[in-house]
């Protein structure tokens, strides 16, 4: 009875690591697909979830549009026990709007020294400032 109750455990495990890695969000953030609306002037973020312990790391995957200011990102763990090695946490981009506008934040995560490895991830945000 315990090898049988094991196995299912065992089982159940398999399948929650799968679909986490595999089927979840397909591989996209929960914000994705949708317009960030701004005005001039003003201060937005976009948050995503980074693992620098892996080597990847985001960056921007084509040069700004003039109509928006990188202010800069900042990396935040996520709060673990101390003695877990290599968990990750969520990146925050900050952007100002500076004329009215629309275009496209396309951001890519990869290490920068695989030049010739496509992104693990290329995510676009798309941006309408009034």
């Amino acid at each position: 009875m315990k090898k049988v109750i094991i196995i299912v455990i065992l089982v159940l495990v398999c399948f929650g690591i799968y679909f986490m890695i595999f089927k979840g969000n397909n591989g996209k953030e929960a914000f994705q697909d949708i317009t960030y609306n701004t005005k001039v002037g003003k201060t937005f973020f976009i948050k995503v979830s980074s693992n620098p312990s892996t080597g990847f790391s985001w960056e921007l995957n084509k040069p700004l549009d003039t109509i928006l200011l990188l202010q800069g990102s900042d990396y935040i763990p996520r709060k673990t026990n101390p003695k877990v090695v290599g968990a990750g946490g969520e990146e925050i981009w900050t952007f100002q709007a500076i004329k009215p506008g629309k275009t496209v934040i396309s951001l890519k995560y990869w290490r920068t020294w695989e030049k010739d490895q496509p992104p693990a991830r290329i995510y676009n945000f798309p941006v309408e400032i009034k």
